[in-house]
C-alpha cells in the first residue's frame, strides 16, 4: 500500500513517509528529526544528535503515559496485529510515547518503515485516518482502541522493530517539572494565537511553553515587528 490508499487522511499520518522520503533524498544524513509546529526546543542541535546515537529518540506522553506491557488497550492493539499477520513484539515497553518528536539515524532506517506499516494497518481495521483522533464520545477510548492514530502507530513500531528507543519521560517536553530538551505546547489557542494581556490582568501567567516561544521570537527569523513582540 502507499499513501494513495488514505489520500484524504490527516498529514500527521503522513510523517513516517515524509522522513522515509528525507532518507531517499538527502543522502546518507547522520540524523533526521521531526517536530510539530507547537514545538520549541531548549537543547542544541548537537544534544539531538548524541541523543540518537543510542537509539530512537522518543518523549514520554503525559496522558496516559503509563502503559505497561498487561495493559488492555495494549493486548487489544497486539490482538489486532496478530489478525493482521503481523509476527510477536521484538521487546515488552511500559510507557507511551508521544507522536510529535521523533529523532533518529539513517541506521533506524526500520523503525519508520514499520510505523509506516502500523498506520496502514491501523487503516485496514476500518479507522477513519482523516480525523486527528478518531476515538470520540461514541466510540470511547476505552472501546476504541486507536485513539490518535499516528502516536498509536509510532508506539507499534516501538514493540516491533529490533532497534532501541532512547527515552525521556514527560519532563522531555515541559509537560512537567525538569524540562530541559523542549517545550510542547499543547492545546488551544497555541502561542502564536494567544492573547497573553488579558489573562495577565486575570492572574493567569503564561505558561512555560508560551514564553519560550516569544523568546525564539527573537531569533533569526522574524515573525513578528519588534512593536508586535
Amino acid at each position: 500500500m502507499n499513501c494513495d490508499s488514505f489520500a484524504s487522511g490527516h498529514c500527521s499520518n503522513y510523517k513516517p513517509d515524509f522522513l522515509l522520503r528525507i532518507l531517499d533524498e538527502s543522502g546518507p544524513a547522520a540524523t533526521i528529526c521531526c517536530l510539530d509546529p507547537d514545538i520549541t526546543l531548549r537543547c542544541t542541535w548537537n544534544f539531538i544528535e548524541r541523543w540518537s546515537r543510542y537509539g530512537v529518540c522518543l518523549c514520554e506522553e503525559i496522558t496516559n503515559c503509563n502503559v505497561p506491557n498487561d495493559h488492555p488497550l495494549c493486548a487489544i492493539c497486539k490482538e489486532i496485529a496478530r489478525g493482521q499477520g503481523w509476527s510477536e513484539p521484538q521487546r515488552e515497553s511500559w510507557s507511551y510515547y508521544n507522536g510529535e518528536f521523533i529523532a533518529l539515524q539513517a541506521r533506524d532506517r526500520r523503525s519508520l518503515e514499520v510505523w509506516q506499516q502500523a498506520i496502514r494497518m491501523i487503516a485496514e481495521t476500518g479507522t477513519r485516518l482523516n480525523d486527528f483522533a478518531p476515538a470520540n464520545c461514541e466510540h470511547p477510548f476505552h472501546e476504541h482502541p486507536f485513539h490518535m492514530t499516528d502516536q498509536d502507530a509510532l508506539n507499534l513500531a516501538v514493540l516491533y522493530t529490533d532497534q532501541p528507543p532512547s527515552t525521556i519521560g514527560p519532563e522531555g517536553m515541559g509537560f512537567i517539572s525538569g524540562e530541559f530538551t523542549m517545550y510542547h505546547s499543547t492545546g488551544a489557542p497555541k502561542p502564536w494565537r494567544k492573547q497573553f494581556l488579558r489573562p495577565a490582568l486575570r492572574g493567569i501567567p503564561p505558561s512555560g511553553g508560551d514564553k519560550h516561544f516569544l523568546q525564539m521570537m527573537q531569533g533569526p527569523f522574524q515573525a513578528y515587528s519588534q512593536w508586535q513582540l
